[in-house]
């Protein structure tokens, strides 16, 4: 368990559709204002996350992985 993965769980449970690590990455920044949660944070405890099935990924080609929970 750590503050990162629970904050990044908090917004993909939160959302109203799949978003990218970089869609993450910059609803923490705006929700989270005091956070220190870097981009390489955000896509490890993505990995950690989907690892541990709390998060699915679907592959959208060039657009890369979109997250949901």
């Amino acid at each position: 368990y750590t503050e990162q993965r629970e904050i990044v769980l908090d917004i993909l449970l939160h959302a109203k559709e799949h978003l990218t690590a970089e869609e993450v990455y910059n609803e923490i920044k705006k929700k989270y204002l005091n956070s220190n949660i870097g981009i390489a944070t955000v896509y490890r405890a993505l990995s950690f996350l989907e690892e541990v099935d709390l998060i699915t990924s679907i592959t959208f080609g060039t657009d890369g992985k979109k997250y949901e929970s």
